[in-house]
């Protein structure tokens, strides 16, 4: 475990790093003039970079399928670009797209367990040793069985 006065350094190095990103260009662009077309240009990342993040989180990857859709992001996005087109105020979005991903996500916890759609969770056991051979789990281990010798066992 790293000490304290580690992660003490670590967390002010972090902020003087994050600091120095973000004035930095500010105080070297005081002094110099861009052209028209630069300027231009530098208008639209910040939009890609949060078009970017969104279709990031949006999708969530699956090895050897197709990228499956974020159901819980998609729902809680859609509050959140409504107040973005509505408003265009930086502040308000955020807070409205952690607050609508909170109520998202504590609907999803209160729902009973059966409702969810978990993956198959499969266990292979050897009893003489009371041990897992093999396993293939899904997102949530639910209960554990050993029955006979050598037992396959999906929940």
């Amino acid at each position: 475990m790293p000490s304290t006065k580690f992660v003490l350094w670590t967390l002010i190095a972090c902020g003087v790093v994050t600091l120095l990103s973000r004035i930095l260009p500010f105080i070297l662009l005081k002094k110099f003039n861009l052209p028209a077309k630069v300027v231009e240009f530098l208008s639209f990342v910040p939009i890609t970079i949060m078009a970017a993040l969104w279709f990031e989180n949006l999708f969530k990857p699956d090895i050897g399928h197709l990228p499956q859709i974020d159901y819980a992001n998609l729902i809680a996005s859609i509050p959140t670009v409504l107040t973005a087109v509505l408003t265009k105020k930086l502040s308000l979005i955020v807070i409205v797209g952690i607050i609508s991903l909170a109520l998202v996500r504590l609907a999803i916890w209160l729902v009973p367990s059966t409702i969810h759609n978990y993956k198959i969770n499969i266990f292979i056991f050897c009893k003489k040793t009371s041990s897992v051979i093999a396993t293939y789990s899904g997102h949530h281990v639910r209960r554990f069985f050993f029955i006979n010798d050598l037992t396959t066992i999906s929940v």
